[in-house]
Order: C-alpha cells, then structure tokens, then sequence
C-alpha cells in the first residue's frame, strides 16, 4: 500500500515538474518574443500563454494514454494547471480532445478552480491598474 502512494506521488510530481518546465520555457521565450520588458504585465502575459498551452498540451497526451491503455497523468495535476493559470487551455482541451467531459465529480472541481482562477486573475488585473 505505500508503495502505491509513493508511486503516484512520485508520478504525480513528476508530471507538475515536466509541466512547470514546459511552461516555463515557453513563458521566457515568449517574454523575450515580446521585447523582453521587465513588467509584471509582459511575465503575467507570457505566463498565461504558456500556462494555456502547457494545459492544453497535457489535456491531449492525457487523452493519448487513455486511447492506448496506458499510465494516465492524475487529475491532479490537470486541476493544478487550471489553478495556476491555465483554465482556458484546459477547457479548450477538453473540447477539442473530446476529453474528461462525462465524470461529473471532475467537472464540478474544473469549474470551482476555473472561477476561482479567474477571480484571482481579476484581482491581480486590479492590483496592477
């Protein structure tokens, strides 16, 4: 039994990593793309594109493994992107990947932190202006 838990915390951390590298990367990148400006709108700009793009990304290899058979990215790392930013690509994954649209229980927490990410994305929007 602990074995098992290890495991998947282990692929669970495993997973956030590969995710926040991605996204990372993609966010310096994009930052640079736009005029490397050290503005906290330029990062939170960059950031939410990668972050978008990363969720996306995740949504459709999840989907993938689930085709095939195999090992499955946990929903907790699919809720962790749409917390820290990634809610539109995430949802728009879910779509065109025709994926996680019929679990109910996983429906109801995407939709409690997309608000709650919007919300916060708000307030930080506010604080800036």
């Amino acid at each position: 039994m602990f074995g098992l838990k290890t495991r998947r915390s282990n692929l669970i951390a495993t997973y956030l990593v590969g995710a926040f590298i991605l996204t990372l990367i993609l966010c310096v990148a994009l930052w640079y793309a736009f005029g490397h400006y050290w503005t906290v709108v330029a990062w939170l700009t960059a950031w939410m594109i990668a972050i978008n793009f990363a969720a996306f990304c995740y949504y459709g290899y999840d989907k993938r493994r689930a085709r095939i058979g195999s090992d499955r990215v946990p929903e907790a790392v699919l809720h962790s992107l749409t917390i820290v930013g990634g809610s539109i690509g995430a949802y728009v994954g879910m779509r065109f990947f025709r994926h996680k649209t019929i679990k109910g229980s996983f429906r109801i927490l995407f939709w409690v932190l997309a608000a709650f990410q919007m919300i916060l994305f708000a307030l930080i929007i506010k604080y800036l202006s």
